[in-house]
């Protein structure tokens, strides 16, 4: 497949800084199902979904659900995280070139992908409960509501 973020496509290399020092690198979860957010603390529809986000990740911990901020100093992205209490890996997209690949310039925008790195759902804006379900539910197909 074509690499890009319609559905079908091989998902674009996503590796950024974590805000937790780590590394978040999409090519080392392959064969794994992951759901890739990206968002920013300015944004309030962002902010609103990330318990909703949570309460996924807390009921399947072995999927991924990459949250990747775009442009904003790590210190106000900590300060989110320790606000909100996130669980979930969160990355730093410092210079936008994530964003850039990934084509995510309306936030916040969800992607999942499925184990063989293919997008298999994509959601922009701020989706509901079902929403996330449906795409959780290309990648996982018992999926059901936290």
């Amino acid at each position: 497949p074509t690499t890009g973020v319609g559905i079908g496509n091989r998902a674009p290399e996503l590796k950024v800084d974590g805000v937790a020092g780590d590394e978040i690198d999409l090519a080392a979860l392959r064969g794994k199902p992951v759901w890739v957010n990206f968002t920013a603390s300015w944004c309030p529809t962002c902010r609103d979904e990330l318990s909703l986000m949570q309460q996924f990740a807390l009921r399947y911990p072995d999927l991924p659900i990459l949250v990747i901020d775009v442009k904003e100093d790590p210190a106000v992205v900590r300060a989110l995280v320790d606000e909100l209490d996130i669980v979930m890996p969160v990355g730093l997209d410092r210079d936008g070139k994530a964003q850039l690949a990934w084509n995510a310039y309306a936030l916040p925008v969800h992607f999942w992908i499925d184990g063989a790195g293919i997008v298999r759902a994509v959601v922009y804006g701020g989706p509901g409960p079902e929403e996330f379900l449906a795409g959780l539910k290309t990648v996982l197909p018992d999926a059901t509501l936290p």
